[in-house]
């Protein structure tokens, strides 16, 4: 009886922690559009411990995994085909502002260590766990692959546009990082991609604090 017991749990632990990686993202989608100080590293933690006090195959899951089953080479290289796609459908779409004679909105930042660390470090680990690691554990045994990289990718655009950065970078990304976390099975992959993407959007922003 006790072993039936054991092993009946584990669905329901499993759907449980589910549940609680939806409404955590859920959380975050609300804190960027209401701004209620809640911390995105906070609940990111707070669902990491969750999954894993819940399921103990959660960190796998999470995609806690040291190298991508394709090796890192692979990603190094399709990661410059993605800054490059990216950075075409940006001027594509810089063409279109001034051709129509609409404002271009310029973020520009000063440097410091605080904006580095932010947008290099703690957003782009903090999203990812949310947005990749939670969302997937979530929802892709319901709705497949390629329905998690769509809704992943539709809540990150969203994200960005709740929180007032909605540039095509930003439109994007969310389908390429979904995509690359779920075929290299490694959260690391969409990270390194996210923290580099960003680490070249600071250097814009300072840029333009200087020039523009």
């Amino acid at each position: 009886m006790i072993e039936h017991a054991e092993f009946a749990s584990v669905p329901r632990q499993r759907m449980i922690a589910r549940i609680i990686a939806i409404v955590i993202v859920t959380i975050s989608l609300i804190e960027t559009r209401y701004r209620m100080g809640i911390s995105f590293s906070l609940l990111a933690l707070l669902g990491i411990v969750s999954v894993i006090s819940l399921d103990s195959g959660g960190s796998a899951a999470l995609g806690f995994n040291p190298r991508p089953v394709q090796g890192w080479g692979y990603w190094f290289r399709l990661a410059v085909w993605f800054a490059l796609v990216i950075g075409v459908i940006s001027l594509v779409g810089f063409i279109l502002f001034r051709v129509n004679g609409w404002t271009i909105p310029v973020y520009k930042t000063q440097p410091s260590v605080g904006m580095f660390v932010f947008m290099c470090i703690d957003a782009p680990v903090s999203e990812e766990i949310l947005f990749r690691s939670l969302l997937t554990l979530a929802i892709l045994p319901t709705v497949g692959e390629w329905g998690t990289i769509l809704i992943g990718g539709f809540l990150f655009s969203l994200l960005h546009v709740l929180g007032g950065n909605p540039g095509p970078d930003n439109q994007i990304a969310g389908f390429m990082l979904g995509w690359t976390f779920i075929k290299s099975k490694t959260i690391l992959v969409p990270l390194a991609m996210h923290s580099g993407g960003n680490l070249i959007a600071l250097g814009f922003q300072v840029a333009a604090w200087y020039f523009y």
